[in-house]
């Protein structure tokens, strides 16, 4: 039994304790007609009575705050009837009694942010958090455009990051490095190799050969004995432009041969010869404006939104969901280099007292912007609850202490009942009867 009080609720309570007293009540009006003669009944009556009334009394008042009472109309309901201006008290009482903007200032001044913000980065609830929260972020930033977006945004960064740096600087400094002291063996291997292959190529001795043809008939027209000469030449096939061009073609393949190897004496003299050009090239505006023209050209040409929208963003999308190779989110690489700052420079007060000073001035900022949306939060949150919610959201609030005003309006009443009836029997009644005595 006591363990089934403990359960109930106070306001379960305090419905039973008025069920109690009707009843109790039930069975002492009909008792009087056979104990009222008793002495110990009547003080019996008149408490139970008084419970009895007391109950009622304060459940009509507790329950009129909120709701009609048996369908009582007047002057019940009161919460809702004056909801627009409890949620005007409401705000003036938080606006100036609870967090003035002064008030708002002092607590904020008082607060460290610093050693709040080392506690939550280190802690691993932290670090959770902050990874669910950029995961998220990042997930919401992506998915805010199509890959089709993401590939013209893309694309026109690229373009305008490049084309705002000349070719030249770039190239200057590998052709020196290139030339001055023998690097990037690989690359120039390859380069190497690709040219090989294109002049080793059949078409390569065709138009080499036309090349050359067309060099000798140029020669034929600059005088007689050039003209005799070529022509006795071609005509006894001393001399044969397709076995010259791919002599020329052999030559170039040999020469090139002996340049991919390492630090061989003939790449080296061939490359310091550009040294110095190389080193003026700034100056020479025509080379320049060729290379950056076609510079230019190359940037323009290349299908920057097909390479984004078919290589990179499922690459994006895969690394949101999945992450790298290792198994890491961009979140956790974030978080992870968070952590590893804050080890390095964390400790320095310096740096401390700067981030300090930066978070407190972002907190009066924000407190000086957003101190009117107090009232603005208060009016949505309480205005947009309707009535049932309403009522909920305060009785909830003040429930238990409802309960306890019904319960002592119980007990107050049979104690007041019993204070009468001695009054009467013990006080009244003898002064009474001495009078009309």
């Amino acid at each position: 039994m006591i363990q089934y009080l403990k359960s109930l609720t106070l306001r379960q309570r305090a419905n039973g304790i008025l069920g109690l007293t009707a009843v109790l009540y039930c069975f002492v009006f009909i008792g009087q007609f056979f104990y009222g003669h008793e002495s110990w009944y009547q003080p019996l009556y008149w408490a139970v009575q008084s419970a009895l009334i007391g109950s009622v009394a304060d459940w009509f008042a507790v329950t009129a705050l909120f709701r009609k009472p048996l369908g009582f109309p007047y002057h019940t309901a009161l919460i809702p009837r004056n909801k627009d201006r409890l949620i005007n008290g409401v705000i003036k009482l938080v606006e100036t009694k609870m967090l003035t903007k002064e008030r708002c200032k002092v607590l904020l001044s008082n607060v460290q942010f610093v050693p709040l913000f080392e506690k939550f980065l280190l802690s691993p609830e932290g670090q959770r958090a902050a990874r669910l929260v950029i995961h998220q972020g990042l997930h919401l930033l992506w998915k805010s455009q199509t890959n089709e977006e993401w590939a013209q945004w893309g694309a026109k960064r690229i373009r305008g990051l490049l084309q705002k740096h000349s070719l030249v600087p770039v190239l200057k400094h590998v052709l020196l490095d290139l030339c001055e002291h023998n690097r990037y063996e690989g690359m120039v291997v390859q380069v190497l190799n690709v040219i090989q292959e294109r002049i080793n190529h059949p078409a390569m001795v065709t138009w080499l050969t036309a090349v050359v043809a067309e060099e000798a008939h140029k020669k034929k027209r600059k005088g007689f004995w050039s003209d005799f000469l070529i022509s006795m030449s071609e005509a006894t096939d001393v001399v044969n432009y397709h076995e010259l061009a791919q002599a020329i073609v052999q030559e170039a393949y040999a020469m090139l041969e002996n340049w991919k190897r390492p630090n061989s004496p003939e790449r080296t003299a061939w490359l310091r010869q550009w040294v110095d050009p190389i080193r003026h090239i700034e100056e020479n505006r025509e080379v320049c404006d060729a290379l950056d023209e076609a510079w230019e050209r190359w940037i323009r040409e290349q299908d920057w939104e097909s390479v984004i929208e078919n290589h990179l963003c499922p690459y994006v999308e895969e690394l949101l969901l999945v992450g790298d190779e290792n198994g890491e989110t961009p979140a956790q690489v974030l978080v992870n280099i968070a952590l590893e700052l804050w080890t390095v420079y964390g400790q320095s007060e310096d740096l401390r007292n700067r981030i300090e000073d930066t978070l407190h001035n972002i907190g009066i900022y924000v407190l000086e912007q957003g101190y009117d949306l107090i009232e603005t939060i208060i009016r949505q949150v309480l205005g947009g609850l309707s009535t049932d919610k309403f009522i909920y959201f305060i009785e909830s609030k003040v429930e238990d202490d409802l309960s306890w005003i019904r319960i002592n309006g119980a007990i107050v009443g049979a104690i007041a009942g019993l204070v009468v009836w001695t009054f009467l029997e013990y006080v009244y009644m003898p002064l009474w009867q001495q009078f009309i005595g």
